[in-house]
């Protein structure tokens, strides 16, 4: 077992602080238009320059273990606005960095459990007042602002924001690398639902994604309990000298998973498994259409082929496939075959939609196929004249693709912060008798004016907060080109309003747990068990 030690009470918390104000230092220089590249030097692999938010947070770590625990506390937040919204990994930091800061300065006295329902009543009035400024955003030169801000790139943006209005609601986004340096877009046959893979050991991407490439298909509604049923599979594959596999099934536990498991942790078998989407008579039809779409026969008792019967005749073929842990990206290959199948396929749905099914939940399901279907993915394309370059460009590209989905879903608000001294008020109006909750109120205002102070700190401006009054007496922003406070949503400086309502969330709710902390507890190395022993020192 491994030796222990550990920090309390002002130590423990100060000591994790450092943490996230290391992560704060490093993440934040790159908020804002006026914001640094960081360049991080990977062991045995190309250096990155890169301005994405949380490329940094992930790379940003302490060699002291109570620092290491506060870097991960900060790098959570960011995670997963990333993950929900695309934008403000940065801004999540800020905020949940200047709420701890002030939140080691409490009153002795002060309840936490009091403070923080105060935090979660002034979170509760902004997530109301951002839902109240929201903008819908339908047209396409609107969708552009967001990613112009995200991306920080015009000509990026209009490419991207092309690809995005052409994919449609129901249509996905793939990013690929291309073959030549620069940006393109092409469509091709695919088909795309919610959910995503079952276990996290066949990931193969940095950002939490598994990816093959010309990989067999199978497509099943039976609960893979056993590694009998699919190990006929992946012996038929592996006679051929193929060691990948898709499986989307309704359920894969057990010993089958087992074997998914140790063969990923190997590297002898890459298996993604799926869970299958939908639930009932509307998975079976979703199902269905994904054997189409990849060559394939959907393996159902229904349909009088049990799994057990392994065959190489049953397994459909992708061109790529890209799942994540909430979404499945199949894209099919460009043979005539397929092209008829899924055109086949789509006559046959056309077929159903009749004055028996006009205005049912039948035909809105339909329909929803039928849309998945012909709107098919959008690939991306995208190239740097280095490795660094092309990195860069792809991550900026998926950040702006994410932060387009969180504006369609949820509208878009001012950018450069002015969303946040927007909720201000709404917060000063809250009412409570209670003074823990009044000073756990004062945290998240105070937190409100942290972000544009941060992107003006940034930039390099002495004046900041006076800027930041003026900002939040007349409701503007600051444009960087002319030096003066201006109407950030006629400049087109537009913000997802998913991605401020994240920060303001996760921010906060972060900030809320290093507040409650008391004691630390680290593994100790056998180098520090060492020092520890001789004195914390050793003498040359």
């Amino acid at each position: 077992m491994f030796k222990k030690d550990f920090t309390f009470d002002k130590k423990c918390k100060q000591k994790t602080f450092d943490g996230i104000q290391l992560m704060y230092n490093a993440v934040t220089r790159t908020l804002g238009p006026m914001g640094q590249n960081v360049l991080i030097d990977r062991a045995r692999q190309v250096v990155d320059l890169t301005k994405d938010g949380v490329t940094v947070a992930e790379e940003v770590s302490s060699q002291d273990p109570f620092e290491e625990m506060g870097c991960k506390l900060a790098r959570e937040p960011s995670q997963k606005t990333n993950d929900e919204a695309g934008n403000g990994t940065t801004s999540v930091i800020v905020i949940m960095r200047d709420i701890c800061k002030n939140a080691l300065e409490l009153p002795s006295g002060a309840s936490v459990i009091g403070v923080k329902r105060g935090m979660n009543k002034a979170v509760e009035a902004c997530v109301k007042k951002i839902k109240e400024i929201a903008v819908p955003v339908k047209k396409e030169e609107d969708f552009r602002k967001i990613a112009a801000v995200s991306c920080q790139d015009e000509e990026m943006a209009e490419t991207i924001t092309s690809a995005f209005m052409k994919a449609g609601k129901s249509g996905s986004i793939d990013i690929e690398r291309a073959d030549k340096p620069g940006i393109e877009t092409e469509k091709t046959n695919g088909i795309s639902f919610d959910k995503g893979w079952l276990s996290a050991t066949c990931i193969n991407d940095r950002r939490g994604s598994a990816t093959l490439m010309d990989v067999p298909v199978l497509v099943t509604d039976t609960e893979i309990r056993s590694q009998h049923v699919l190990i006929p599979y992946m012996q038929l594959l592996a006679e051929k000298g193929i060691k990948k596999l898709v499986v989307i099934a309704d359920n894969i536990d057990g010993d089958g998973m087992g074997l998914i498991n140790a063969n990923n942790r190997q590297g002898s078998f890459h298996v993604i498994p799926i869970k299958a989407p939908s639930y009932g008579h509307n998975r079976i039809g979703i199902m269905k259409d994904i054997a189409e779409a990849t060559n394939g026969t959907f393996v159902s008792g229904e349909e009088g082929i049990r799994i057990q019967q392994a065959s190489a005749e049953h397994l459909g073929k992708a061109k790529k496939v890209v799942v994540t842990k909430d979404k499945t990206i199949i894209i099919a290959d460009e043979s005539v075959e397929i092209k008829k199948r899924i055109s086949d396929r789509v006559d046959q749905l056309e077929s159903l939609l009749d004055e028996k099914t006009k205005g049912t939940k039948e035909e809105e399901f339909i329909r929803k196929r039928l849309a998945t279907l012909t709107d098919g993915i959008t690939t991306i394309k995208v190239e740097g004249h280095t490795q660094q370059e092309y990195r860069e460009l792809r991550f900026r590209a998926e950040d702006a693709i994410r932060a387009l989905q969180a504006a369609r879903e949820e509208g878009a608000v001012p950018g450069c912060g002015v969303a946040y001294l927007q909720c201000i008020d709404a917060v000063e109006a809250i009412e409570t008798d209670n003074d823990d909750e009044k000073i756990g109120i004062g945290l998240v205002k105070k937190a409100l004016l942290a972000v544009p102070l941060r992107i003006l700190e940034v930039a390099g401006i002495a004046e900041k907060e006076i800027i930041v009054s003026t900002m939040k007496m007349n409701q503007y922003g600051y444009d960087f080109k002319t030096g003066k406070t201006a109407d950030m949503m006629k400049l087109g400086i537009w913000d997802s309003a998913k991605s401020i309502r994240c920060c303001l969330e996760y921010g906060v709710s972060a900030a809320a747990s290093f507040m409650t902390l008391g004691v630390s507890i680290s593994c100790l190395k056998e180098s520090d068990e060492l020092l520890k022993d001789l004195g914390g020192y050793i003498k040359s």
